[in-house]
């Protein structure tokens, strides 16, 4: 039996279709096995474990103590002003709650939103996979491997190179294995805010200093401290960049008002 003329079109269609069909069954097979690879190689990259975790938890909160506790958390920004040591390299391919941090030439850390429609104000928070990153970064570039929660804490230290701390009169404040008890103002001279001097003055205060680390554990020793002026002890420079409250002309200051911010860095 010979096919008409007129049907022969109608099979070449249909085997058009079938055709089609095929290649889009083995397009779509080949698209879905690629994609498995992908993801699971990359949740290969950034498995969270018992250890990265460890590491975010010390650098939350060990930041915290530094800076304060943000609204949203901590993103490279963040980090970096708590932990001088940090460089921004150390914060390529880092994961956020909505988007990575990527390293371009010139060496700034760029945002990269997963949907740049969707903002939100917490995107560049650094995400648990994005602390698997990070660790991994720093680890690499101090070549420093960490396999146990000790070592997580000395590589902290080594990028812990600065810290602030802040003090009333009388009290006592610990940082960087340092404690820093002001125990009596020497003087103030600064310039009251509602006059005009032809000198700015001074302040000088005698602070008791137990260094752990150089002179060993309860070891006290009295400095003076002038404001803006470093002392260097062991192996920390120390500087009280400012007191609070400011001299007001004809108003006596409260001695235990007064309100030390010391800066602590790592040489």
């Amino acid at each position: 039996m010979k096919l008409s003329k007129k049907m022969a079109p109608k099979i070449n269609q249909k085997k058009i279709i079938v055709w089609i069909a095929v290649v889009a069954v083995v397009l779509a097979a080949v698209v879905t096995t690629f994609l498995y690879v992908f993801s699971n190689t990359a949740e290969n990259k950034t498995k969270i474990t018992p250890l990265s975790t460890y590491f975010a938890e010390q650098m939350a909160a060990r930041a915290v103590n530094d800076i304060g506790r943000p609204i949203e958390g901590f993103d490279s920004t963040l980090l970096i002003k708590a932990y001088p040591g940090l460089m921004n390299e150390d914060f390529d391919g880092v994961a956020t709650l909505g988007g990575s941090f990527e390293i371009k030439n010139d060496g700034e850390i760029y945002f990269f939103p997963t949907d740049p429609k969707g903002r939100s104000t917490a995107e560049k928070t650094i995400s648990e996979s994005g602390y698997v990153t990070l660790l991994s970064n720093i680890s690499k570039r101090l070549k420093y491997p960490v396999e146990h929660d000790v070592e997580v804490d000395q590589l902290i230290r080594k990028i812990n190179t600065a810290e602030q701390a802040s003090v009333r009169l009388g009290e006592k404040v610990s940082a960087m294995g340092v404690t820093l008890a002001p125990t009596r103002v020497v003087e103030d001279s600064r310039c009251p805010v509602n006059a005009n001097c032809i000198w700015a003055g001074t302040m000088k205060a005698e602070v008791s200093v137990e260094h752990e680390i150089e002179v060993g554990p309860n070891a006290e020793t009295e400095y003076i401290f002038e404001l803006g002026k470093t002392v260097t002890i062991g192996a920390e420079e120390i500087t009280l960049i400012q007191v609070d409250p400011f001299p007001q002309l004809q108003k006596q200051i409260d001695p235990t008002s007064y309100f030390f911010v010391f800066e602590i860095k790592r040489r």
